[in-house]
């Protein structure tokens, strides 16, 4: 057995999760031992010699599934396993010793990392949107999905064009999602269309989405809408009541509450405001030449009477015109701390320290506001 079980008990040997299949000369007929990371063990199976068909029938009896299999064959028998989704293994040099010891490597690496889901469009210069999302969440370490809500031919100097995606086709991308990979978080960006949204809502609660995080997507920078009224009607009444937490900057959060905010007193109520109305938690962002780098967070008392309790975080501003997928990119990384199980305020807080150094790594890219550098800590 492997010395990796040391501290488990002598008889003790966990659930298999692998079969190796090593070769015995250039014959068609190998040992096959089973393979217990949970306690580093390894087991040759009886009869000491086996041949592929039977191994198929023997690893079908014992109940594991074929993904987390690992085989190692002779050329003679490699496509007849590749067709039941084996996973073919071969040493350099061919050597069964090396094999072996390959196979013993690679089961033991094997591992399960959660999955976050970004449902938002796709933008062609990557510094926003699902590429930023992806990028975000593959720094975090955690695996990315996405259901693209749109298509968008843009650069860092502006948008040329959108093509949206169907509600139909939404729906399928979320149900494919959710039937193979279930993801431990969900972040939502732009959906401008109050079908889409609809759609998005529905499947969610289908599924029993958790941990959501929406970036509320209203107004640009220039201050222009970027969504229409019954888009709008569609996320307040349906999209927003599912959050966990959203995401609104101030021009958002005074389009959701219809007042105005000129001081870090006004966030603060508008944050409150927002989630008394929506039963979730808000985070208020600066900007804008209201508490440009510090964000304050509302979130739900436990009771109606109770005001949300509030938190600030105070981050140094970083002077840079490369702000391109900023709102993307903190919004996805507060997904990934929840994904991880942080509770929320902590999931913001290593959020805002991953944006502040994507930001201050001064990456320089186009000619309009540039994007920031997502792989910086890595």
């Amino acid at each position: 057995s492997n010395r990796a079980g040391a501290n488990c008990a002598r008889d003790d040997i966990a659930a298999p999760t692998h079969i190796v299949y090593l070769l015995r000369g250039q014959g068609e007929r190998g040992a096959a031992t089973t393979v217990h990371p949970g306690c580093g063990k390894m087991k040759r199976l009886q009869p000491p010699s086996i041949s592929a068909s039977n191994l198929l029938e023997m690893g079908t009896s014992m109940g594991l599934p074929f993904a987390a299999r690992v085989y190692i064959v002779p050329r003679a028998v490699r496509e007849a396993l590749f067709e039941h989704g084996m996973i073919y293994i071969r040493a350099a040099n061919g050597r069964h010793s090396l094999l072996a010891s390959k196979a013993r490597l690679f089961t033991l690496q094997t591992k399960t990392i959660p999955a976050v889901l970004s449902i938002a469009g796709s933008d062609s210069s990557g510094g926003a949107g699902i590429q930023a999302d992806i990028k975000t969440i593959a720094a975090h370490h955690l695996f990315a999905e996405t259901a693209i809500t749109a298509l968008t031919a843009q650069n860092t100097t502006g948008v040329r064009a959108v093509l949206e995606a169907t509600p139909e086709f939404v729906a399928q991308e979320i149900d494919a999602v959710f039937e193979d990979i279930p993801p431990a978080a969900v972040k939502i960006g732009m959906v401008s269309s109050a079908a889409i949204i609809e759609t998005i809502a529905e499947r969610l609660e289908h599924w029993g989405a958790t941990n959501i995080v929406v970036d509320p997507v209203m107004v640009a920078t220039s201050g222009a809408r970027l969504i229409d009224e019954g888009a709008v009607e569609a996320l307040t009444s349906r999209l927003l009541p599912l959050a966990t937490v959203i995401t609104p900057n101030i021009m958002e959060a005074e389009a959701l509450a219809e007042r105005a905010i000129e001081s870090s007193h006004d966030q603060a109520l508008v944050a409150q405001q927002l989630a008394r109305h929506f039963g979730c938690a808000v985070l208020v962002k600066g900007g804008h030449n209201v508490n440009d780098a510090n964000d304050v967070l509302a979130e739900p008392a436990a009771h109606e009477d109770d005001e949300p309790r509030i938190t600030w975080f105070r981050h140094t501003r970083v002077e840079t015109e490369n702000t391109h997928g900023t709102g993307c990119t903190l919004s996805s990384a507060i997904a990934c701390g929840l994904a991880q199980e942080r509770p929320l305020p902590d999931a913001i807080n290593q959020a805002k320290e991953y944006l502040t150094g994507a930001l201050a790594a001064g990456l320089d890219l186009g000619h309009g506001s540039g994007p920031i550098d997502h792989m910086w800590a890595l």
